[in-house]
């Protein structure tokens, strides 16, 4: 049982193990900090034990716990869920490695991991803290990359779920998990994921996995660590296995313009998705942004789209703020007083070389909005197209460069 911040529905969940006797053996509780819950809460014939799980990495937890197992299957309930009546006379299906179960909210179908093969499960390894948008995409997370083996669904629900606004939101991208299985076939046109990391240990596995994690494969991720001074590059080098990725390192910080341009030799796609070395990827993003490319034209320089905005509430927690929609920018002024980075940024790679990359301009030697800088060169060069497609999130956080440097907004429009 893990990801329960309520003691009334994890007591709830507890009891409604009962429905499956005498099958569960024992009952294991991933408990976060801070939730309040022992077990003098729980009736003392349950073979019930509390795990406190360290540096809220529930991963890291059910990693170093599950070799441990001497039963030959796992029953997770996971996010609030609980066991119903329907449950009653389940038989386990030993021919399968995983079984899951469907949830329904919103007229949305999801296949959530519910029981697995024990053994199997000790040939796996789940996402850690670092490597998912949320602790809610545990399971679903370690699912999409499992989904090639020997499964099976429930034809009926077995489960029911207490949602919150917050968790609605991360259900509805736990989703699109599920469009369609990942294919290595490339589509053209060809699609690369850029990514300039400084100093972002904490949400730079985030922003890999979510590559990842496609439903449809990119092309090539490179990622350029501009001379970070954190854990950062061992926290990239362990994702070098990686099909189509490529990473690069810098030794002395220059700033992300020109970490861009250092990485630029090395894309050989058609056009470029930038992804910030502190956001992520909708599963289907390359899906989407492929089918948009199909049918653009060649005086197109930047496709753009909507940004689904996150705030980061504890360390590794978020919360959904709103999607801000973009719209048509036709002209420099447009452009200048758009209300916020216009994006998710898909550059066509040979506007981008005609115009010799990002440009190295003297304010902030190039340091601040460069965003802002090269949109200001391609908009003289070809189309901006903005497009109804939201598969981009933006987390808010306290470290973020454009936080920090907010005010040099003004400084910046003076200087240009």
């Amino acid at each position: 049982m893990i990801n329960y911040d309520s003691p009334t529905i994890l007591k709830k969940a507890v009891l409604s193990l009962h429905l499956l006797d005498p099958l569960i053996k024992k009952i294991t509780i991933f408990k976060n900090k801070n939730v309040s819950f022992s077990l003098k809460d729980l009736p003392n014939e349950l073979n019930t034990e509390i795990i406190n799980i360290k540096n809220e990495d529930v991963g890291d937890s059910l990693n170093n716990y599950i070799p441990k197992i001497k039963s030959p299957f796992v029953l997770f309930l996971n996010n609030h869920q609980f066991l119903i009546p329907s449950i009653k006379n389940f038989c386990i299906n030993d021919r399968y490695s995983i079984i899951t179960a469907p949830q329904h909210f919103k007229n949305i179908k999801i296949e959530c991991p519910f029981i697995v093969r024990t053994s199997f499960l000790k040939q796996t390894r789940f996402f850690l803290k670092h490597q998912i948008p949320f602790k809610e995409a545990i399971l679903y997370a370690w699912l999409k990359e499992n989904c090639d083996f020997k499964m099976i669904s429930l034809d009926r629900e077995v489960t029911r779920q207490q949602y919150t606004k917050n968790l609605i939101k991360k259900m509805e991208f736990i989703n699109k998990y599920h469009f369609k299985k990942k294919s290595n076939e490339t589509r053209k046109p060809t699609l690369s994921v850029i990514i300039a990391n400084y100093n972002m240990e904490n949400y730079i596995e985030t922003a890999v996995s979510s590559y990842l994690l496609q439903n449809e494969s990119a092309d090539q991720l490179v990622v350029v660590d501009d001379g970070s001074t954190d854990n950062s590059i061992k926290c990239l080098e362990s994702w070098k296995q990686t099909l189509n990725f490529k990473l690069l390192s810098i030794n002395k910080n220059i700033g992300k313009a020109r970490a861009l341009n250092y990485a630029l030799p090395y894309v050989n796609s058609d056009y470029i998705l930038e992804l910030d070395a502190d956001d992520w990827l909708d599963p289907d993003a390359v899906f989407t942004i492929k089918n948009y490319l199909k049918t653009i034209s060649e005086d197109v320089s930047v496709l753009y789209g909507n940004l689904r905005n996150w705030k980061q509430i504890e360390e590794y927690g978020v919360k959904f703020m709103h999607i801000k929609k973009g719209k048509q920018v036709t002209n420099e002024d447009e452009l200048l007083s758009y209300s916020f980075p216009l994006g998710p940024r898909i550059y066509n790679k040979s506007a981008l070389n005609t115009i010799g990359g990002f440009p190295i301009i003297r304010f902030e030697d190039g340091r601040l909005y460069e965003d802002v800088s090269v949109l200001r060169e391609l908009i003289n060069f070809g189309r901006l197209l903005y497009c109804d497609f939201t598969v981009y999130n933006t987390r808010q956080h306290q470290a973020s460069i454009t936080k920090r440097h907010y005010s040099k907004w003004n400084d910046y429009l003076k200087y240009i």
